[in-house]
């Protein structure tokens, strides 16, 4: 709400101030004495039209500048001009303005009026000879009915534009299946997949294996050093008790040999699996590299495979 308006150099205004009333306002006075000049001040600050130096009063030098301001719910609004410059101000600070290129946001958001707060001296009486368009326009306006319609044709605008983008994906979509349909032998290259994968986990499987039998393989080699020397240094001992106590010591060492021989037979046989399993794996290794040659397609992301992408593989 407007509270007060102040006008320097104003067509017939030398220095004038206006404070308003909370409720109605009525402006008296006689013909040609600044009535209308004081709502055409109002207008200028609000659109600055028109632009140039035609509102300075002619009684005032040319370096004085013309002022109009406006108390408004506390904040002050003014714009100053001079024959070169135009400035617009907000509870005294100076705002960013370009010479005739509208007027600062802050002024318009302060000011909160539209071209329905004011009319000019030979308007016709507000809405009282206007047409039912007219009038429902006005009342749309008031109302800001306008702005959802204006919400309403940007969410329609939106729906077009996502159905648009959602049936090209469709298209798209349709496309790579076709795609991936036309791929010869599909389900077999996700069963070959299948299979190395496992064959990959046996092999990993194998050489863990593989590294604990050499190490225990090393233990047996040690053990066998450790009892032939302890044999070759047990004493030689006469009669019957140490031909007895020999025999004891042999029957110990005979057991001993016997279990070294079931762990290198349990070796032999996992050893003899591990390389069954690795020629299993390059062999199906070969085979797949040799389909991924023939199909052109990679099967996990569908894109152009050739001799010098499998070779890389190898």
């Amino acid at each position: 709400m407007i509270q007060s308006l102040r006008v320097k150099n104003f067509q017939s205004h030398k220095d004038t101030l206006l404070k308003l009333h909370p409720g109605v306002n009525v402006i008296v006075g006689q013909s040609q004495n600044g009535k209308s000049a004081l709502l055409r001040s109002l207008v200028w600050l609000k659109d600055n039209r028109p632009l140039g130096f035609r509102f300075h009063s002619w009684f005032a030098g040319e370096k004085e500048p013309t002022e109009v301001v406006c108390q408004v719910d506390g904040a002050s609004l003014s714009k100053r001009k001079t024959k070169g410059k135009t400035t617009y101000y907000v509870s005294g600070k100076e705002l960013e303005y370009k010479e005739g290129k509208g007027i600062p946001d802050e002024v318009t958001k302060a000011l909160n009026m539209s071209e329905l707060n004011v009319q000019s001296q030979l308007d016709p009486f507000f809405l009282i000879t206007a047409s039912p368009p007219e009038v429902a326009r006005t009342f749309n306006q008031v109302t800001k009915v306008e702005k959802a319609d204006e919400w309403v044709r940007k969410l329609t605008s939106m729906i077009n534009r996502n159905s648009t983008e959602v049936e090209v994906l469709k298209k798209e979509i349709g496309e790579m299946e076709g795609e991936v349909r036309g791929l010869p032998d599909l389900i077999n290259v996700k069963r070959s997949l299948k299979k190395m994968k496992m064959m990959v986990a046996d092999y990993e499987f194998y050489s863990r294996e593989r590294v604990d039998i050499i190490t225990a393989i090393d233990s047996i080699r040690e053990a066998e050093r450790l009892l032939e020397e302890k044999y070759l240094s047990m004493p030689e001992e006469t009669g019957l008790n140490g031909l007895e106590n020999e025999r004891a010591k042999l029957v110990i060492v005979q057991e001993e040999l016997k279990e070294l021989n079931r762990v290198m037979e349990e070796i032999v046989f996992t050893l003899k699996g591990v390389e069954e399993a690795t020629g299993e794996q390059e062999k199906a290794k070969k085979d797949y590299l040799e389909f991924l040659t023939e199909l052109g397609k990679c099967p996990v992301c569908y894109g152009d495979v050739d001799s010098d992408k499998v070779n890389k593989l190898i």
